[in-house]
């Protein structure tokens, strides 16, 4: 999405990458169809995610996260989940 706003061309396909430091690096990669749906979606949530940063607000913790999550162990330290 970065890469069509800043080009000015249109981009239907994406990667998404999470990335995880130990002992080693692990990443977890994604191919990702990006729709016009999913491009509204995007949309929406990039505005409510400035929304938040611009407020100062804690939107606190999600739902569910991936236990691949870069910040898993920080969020759920002492956790047996």
């Amino acid at each position: 999405m970065a890469l069509e706003s800043d080009e000015n061309v249109d981009v239907n396909f994406g990667f998404v990458v999470y990335i995880r430091f130990e002992r080693s690096v692990h990443f977890k990669m994604r191919g990702v169809f990006i729709s016009d749906e999913l491009r509204r979606s995007f949309i929406e949530i990039r505005d409510e995610i400035a929304t938040l940063i611009d407020s100062g607000s804690d939107p606190g913790f999600p739902e569910s996260c991936p236990k691949y999550c870069a910040y898993y162990g920080v969020c759920h330290e002492g956790c047996d989940c």
